[in-house]
């Protein structure tokens, strides 16, 4: 855990898991078991949430109940290990997932299908991130899963402007924030939507907006102690910095990204910062911006992380 960051499970969770385990009750432990997953991955305490969500993913399997299955596939299971880098297995659960929501014909389900755009996200697939949000975000509009269309139209948004199509990236993020009236309050979707359109903000050179945003991003994670948004925030605040000519702060904001994502160790944000650093570096230290490639290029084959690794590769050659 980063320095100044300090997460404590809370007692009511704790007591809820007490009585689940006392009560003999499976169904009821594994939906525990996944409220503790998804508090635990959200503060970035991976390798106790993944723990929590193969024991749920056990338990409703052996049970035969499909729908909190799925649920729980699509949704947690996918996500954290996403998030941990462990693209190939996420990618795997979503599979299933997909399966199981063919066969039920939920919309509810079908609409998870599109989160599938995350672990693509991170293996760098960008025309599959695109394809597989245009497939689920009209499910998801209709029946007004809002939180997964805003995350979906995040990760299109970001996956457009890695194609070089801002237009179209700076269409669906707006169509994100419309999905944003539904909501009254910061939480990890409309953060993460923050992030992107700031990214979006940044490549159409509008300098000033984007930095709000990525500062009120900035400022609602750690407000919410939600660290994967908090060291995407500082990276993107980073790259915002960096292009304003603002060198020292920028360097900042870089390292405290390095510091909050490794801390959590979320190896695909983690070398997506260092291979942002080493870009910020190369103008300015060549040596240390080779050595912050060689490190993200490692941790993205590590992964699985193809398209990451191919675009660090190129930065090695400019």
């Amino acid at each position: 855990m980063p320095i100044g960051y300090t997460i404590r499970f809370p007692s009511r969770s704790a007591a809820a898991m007490d009585h689940a385990e006392a009560s003999g009750d499976e169904l009821t432990q594994a939906s525990v078991a996944i409220t503790a997953a998804n508090f635990l991955g959200y503060v970035g305490r991976y390798e106790q949430s993944l723990a929590n969500i193969d024991r749920a993913l056990e338990i409703f399997t052996r049970l035969g109940d499909d729908e909190k299955l799925c649920m729980a596939l699509a949704a947690t299971g996918r996500c954290f290990n996403a998030r941990a880098g462990r693209l190939t297995y996420s990618l795997e659960l979503a599979g299933r997932a997909r399966a199981l929501a063919a066969t039920s014909g939920d919309q509810k389900l079908i609409s998870w299908l599109t989160m599938e755009a995350e672990p693509n996200f991170y293996k760098g697939n960008w025309q599959r991130v695109i394809e597989v949000t245009e497939e689920g975000l009209p499910v998801a509009l209709e029946i007004g899963n809002w939180s997964v269309a805003m995350y979906a139209c995040s990760w299109s948004a970001q996956a457009n402007l890695k194609l070089n199509r801002t237009e179209e990236a700076r269409r669906i993020i707006d169509k994100g924030f419309d999905c944003l009236a539904q909501y009254t309050e910061a939480n990890p979707a409309t953060i993460y939507m923050s992030i992107t359109r700031a990214k979006v903000l940044l490549s159409e050179v509008n300098i000033g907006d984007a930095r709000a945003d990525a500062e009120s991003s900035r400022a609602q994670a750690e407000d919410k102690s939600l660290l994967l948004e908090l060291g995407a925030g500082c990276r993107v605040l980073g790259e915002i910095n960096a292009a304003a000519g603002d060198i020292a702060t920028a360097d900042s904001n870089f390292r405290q990204s390095l510091e909050v994502l490794g801390g959590i160790q979320s190896q695909p944000e983690f070398a997506q910062s260092l291979l942002a650093y080493g870009r910020f570096q190369h103008e300015l230290d060549r040596q240390e911006s080779m050595r912050l490639f060689k490190r993200a290029l490692a941790l993205f084959e590590k992964i699985g992380a193809d398209g990451w690794a191919n675009e660090t590769i190129a930065a090695f050659r400019n």
